[in-house]
């Protein structure tokens, strides 16, 4: 992936979001406004890589583009909580490189393979504590389909039940940013989401631990994702593995 197709990825997660973010609140809906900044960011992307596939359009095994042009559309809609965007440059079972952003508070992350994740700039790292019961660990259980519901009251009672502060932003590039970052300690992602693909690679690239309930590094391919520091990532995939 050279520079170009690099700063098309950013710019495009970036463009789309500002563009979320200047129209919300006029006469269109949150989907109208989703559509939209879909499609500034295909634009965006194909102006550097013309014959790239996108995920779930006319989709290749080798070069895919994953985007999400717009998380949390009901925090978007209602104007409550985080929402952003993102993409990620997929090859094979994984993302090579990926971008997330949240529009309000303009935060950039960017990670790519073996590269680790910056901030704005600024490298950042995962900081999972390695005390259990003191650790703050996200739940992303947005249920909207019958599959996900006990996938997550699974791990929302696995973690009730040994008081475990948890909490659902309803925004998962806020959480895979607050975890790379070490805001949050934990994150549990109850059904994997292809189009969320960059932020599975940001967390890794921070250091953290990112894996299915199998144990083994998470692939796209992994149903569920347990995520957290290589000090508490052992304790938290004990907990919740047979929730998941």
């Amino acid at each position: 992936m050279d520079e170009r197709q690099r700063g098309a990825m950013v710019n495009a997660v970036q463009a789309a979001g500002k563009y979320l973010r200047d129209s919300n609140g006029n006469k269109k809906t949150p989907y109208e406004l989703e559509k939209r900044s879909r499609d500034i960011m295909l634009r965006e992307l194909r102006s550097a890589m013309p014959q790239i596939s996108i995920w779930g359009d006319d989709e290749r095994k080798d070069r895919t583009i994953a985007i999400c042009p717009l998380d949390a559309q009901v925090n978007f809609g209602r104007r409550m909580g985080p929402y952003g965007t993102m993409a990620a440059l997929i090859e094979g079972d994984a993302a090579v490189f990926g971008a997330l952003y949240l529009p309000e508070s303009e935060d950039m992350l960017v990670a790519e393979r073996g590269k680790g994740a910056r901030l704005n700039g600024k490298k950042v790292e995962s900081n999972g504590r390695g005390d259990l019961s003191k650790a703050l660990v996200c739940c992303g259980c947005n249920i909207y389909n019958e599959d996900m519901v006990p996938l997550s009251m699974g791990a929302i009672e696995a973690l009730a039940r040994n008081a475990i502060i948890w909490r659902n932003l309803g925004s998962p590039v806020a959480e895979f940013i607050y975890l790379a970052t070490g805001k949050i300690d934990g994150l549990v992602v109850p059904m994997l989401e292809t189009a969320h693909a960059a932020g599975y690679l940001a967390m890794q690239e921070a250091g953290a631990v990112v894996t299915g309930t199998d144990g083994k590094p998470y692939t796209l391919r992994s149903g569920s994702i347990i995520a957290a520091g290589a000090g508490l990532h052992q304790d938290l995939f004990d907990l919740l593995k047979d929730s998941l």
